[in-house]
C-alpha cells in the first residue's frame, strides 16, 4: 500500500496536462493533496487508481474517527471496539458504492492498534508479575499521552469496460466524525483531485 501512496505523490508532482474531472462540481485545491501525511481528525484521504478495468482504492483514516481513540487498547471493551470497527471498515459497502456496480476482489486493512491485540494480555501479565505496582503506575502515565495513529484500508474492484461511473462515499454515515474526504484520482485519461463532504459525497469518473 505504501507503493500506491508513493505513486500518487509522483504522479501529482508531474502534471499530465489532462484533467479527468473537468465536468466535476467538486471543490479543488491541489496544494492540499500534495502535502500527504498530515494527520487531522475528521479528515480522510483516498487514493484511487483506475487502469485496465481494475480500480484500486486506498483510504487513510485517523484512528480517532474509526475507534474514538488513538492509543493502544487499554481494556477488553476497547479491544472489542477495535475489532468491531475494523470489521466494519472491511465491508466495502459501508465505505463506498459504485454505479454501475463493480466486483470486490480484495480487501486489506492495516492498523497498529489491531496488531497490538495479540500481545496485549501477555505484556500486561508480564508487567504485573515482574515489576509490581510501580511499573503499573508508569504504564498508566505513558498511556496518558495520545499518539497519532492512522488506519489504512485498501480495496481492489473489478469493473466493466464502461469508464463512466459514479462513486458514492458512504463513509460519512458509517463514521459520523468524518467531515471531509480528500480524493486523489488517476487513470489512463489523466488525474483529478476533489474535496468531498457529507452533503457532497459523489465522485464522477469519466
Amino acid at each position: 500500500m505504501r507503493i500506491l501512496i508513493l505513486s500518487f505523490i509522483i504522479i501529482l508532482l508531474v502534471p499530465l496536462g489532462v484533467n479527468a474531472g473537468d465536468d466535476h462540481s467538486h471543490e479543488h485545491d491541489d496544494e492540499d493533496f500534495i502535502e500527504h501525511g498530515s494527520h487531522v481528525h475528521g479528515y480522510v484521504e483516498a487514493n484511487i487508481s483506475n487502469f485496465e478495468e481494475t480500480i484500486k482504492l486506498e483510504f487513510i483514516f485517523p484512528a480517532k474517527d474509526i475507534f474514538g481513540f488513538e492509543h493502544e487498547p487499554r481494556n477488553e471493551e476497547q479491544r472489542a471496539v477495535v475489532s468491531k470497527q475494523l470489521e466494519i471498515a472491511r465491508n466495502a459497502e459501508r465505505i463506498f458504492s459504485f454505479d454501475p456496480e463493480c466486483k470486490l476482489i480484495d480487501t486489506r486493512v492495516e492498523s497498529k492498534l489491531e496488531a497490538h491485540h495479540d500481545h496485549e494480555h501477555e505484556d500486561d501479565h508480564h508487567s504485573h508479575d515482574d515489576h509490581g505496582h510501580e511499573d503499573e503506575h508508569h504504564d498508566h502515565a505513558d498511556h496518558e499521552e495520545e499518539v497519532h495513529s492512522d488506519v489504512f484500508v485498501n480495496y481492489v474492484m473489478q469493473c466493466g469496460a464502461d469508464k463512466d461511473m459514479k462513486i458514492t462515499f458512504n463513509l460519512f454515515e458509517t463514521f459520523p466524525t468524518v467531515e471531509e474526504l480528500k480524493v486523489r484520482y488517476v487513470s489512463e485519461k489523466g488525474q483529478d483531485t476533489a474535496k468531498l463532504t457529507p452533503d457532497q459525497n459523489l465522485f464522477a469518473i469519466h
